[in-house]
């Protein structure tokens, strides 16, 4: 059973780092509503899809399907997890996504 406090004071510090940082939030569900991505901001050259996961276990399902459906240059993902940047994907640790976001989202757009 998840601790639903956890999960929401986790975004809860997502929002303020992203709101610190300057940036407008936007939701996003597919039409079936089996995916959704709590976080998508515009960058300088392109829109990023940001998941946050309030643990180390970052399968990230609604990710791909953003991705496949807009095909950002990479998506932002937040967690407990280390850092770790690969093409598709930038994993990036709850503590340091205030400091690491106005660099990822300076990205040229492919």
């Amino acid at each position: 059973m998840e601790n639903v406090g956890v999960n929401h004071i986790f975004r809860l510090n997502i929002v303020i780092s992203l709101c610190y940082n300057a940036l407008i939030l936007f939701y996003w569900s597919s039409d079936s509503g089996n995916a959704e991505v709590e976080f998508v901001v515009q960058g300088d050259a392109a829109v990023f899809p940001i998941e946050a996961k309030a643990g180390i276990n970052t399968k990230a399902k609604s990710l791909k399907v953003f991705r496949e459906l807009f095909q950002p240059p990479y998506a932002i993902r937040t967690s407990l997890a280390p850092h770790r940047e690969g093409p598709d994907i930038k994993d990036i640790p709850l503590y340091a996504i205030g400091s690491q976001l106005p660099r990822l989202l300076r990205c040229a757009a492919r």
